[in-house]
């Protein structure tokens, strides 16, 4: 007997307008995942008993476009621009932002926020920027010295959070130490051509 397959499910970005919207970001924590459109506020569903998913909320995001969102936990949720240079973390509780990371170094493509450490990082053109999240508000750190072009992927290492691992435009993986101080010779520890083997 062949088993019973569920029937898909899907959700619809509601966005009006008539060329429509696309989601440029997706991440999913336990049963909610968010979604960045190409225009308008960051959703956020939630996963149904059944297999569903459902409309949990829509995030202000002060009519900017979130270009990327990822769940620092299951309470926690992170955004970036690429329009304003902003790093908000919200509170899916209350919906309200509860913390803004500001850049003037423009637009930020990536970004990582790790649950256990008081860093944050977030990529932008050719510029890895470092807060602490105790001191919000401006970068504790601008590092130019890894990449030549636009950051479009840094994480903290699962285990070993002195290690940063950014990658680029320029097509190199690097791994910095993010408590090293800005221009210090020995922050770079290792860099690769992405595209050699």
């Amino acid at each position: 007997m062949p088993a019973t397959m569920a029937a898909p499910f899907r959700a619809r970005a509601d966005v009006h307008g008539p060329d429509g919207a696309y989601v440029v970001h997706l991440d999913s924590h336990g049963e909610r995942t968010v979604s960045c459109l190409s225009r308008g506020n960051p959703k956020v569903y939630t996963t149904t008993v059944h297999g569903g998913i459902q409309f949990e909320a829509a995030l202000d995001h002060e009519g900017r476009r979130a270009s990327r969102a990822s769940f620092v936990d299951e309470n926690l949720l992170a955004t970036s621009s690429d329009e304003d240079g902003c790093l908000r973390i919200w509170d899916l509780r209350s919906q309200q932002r509860i913390m803004t990371c500001e850049s003037a170094r423009g637009a930020l493509w990536c970004h990582d926020v790790p649950a256990d450490t008081p860093m944050l990082a977030a990529g932008g053109d050719a510029v890895l920027l470092l807060w602490d999240r105790r001191m919000a508000g401006r970068p504790v750190a601008e590092r130019e010295d890894a990449h030549a072009d636009a950051i479009t992927q840094v994480k903290f290492h699962p285990s070993r959070r002195e290690r940063l691992v950014s990658a680029g435009v320029d097509g190199l993986i690097c791994v910095t130490d993010p408590r090293a101080d800005v221009g210090e010779v020995d922050a770079v520890d290792a860099v690769v051509i992405a595209d050699t083997s």
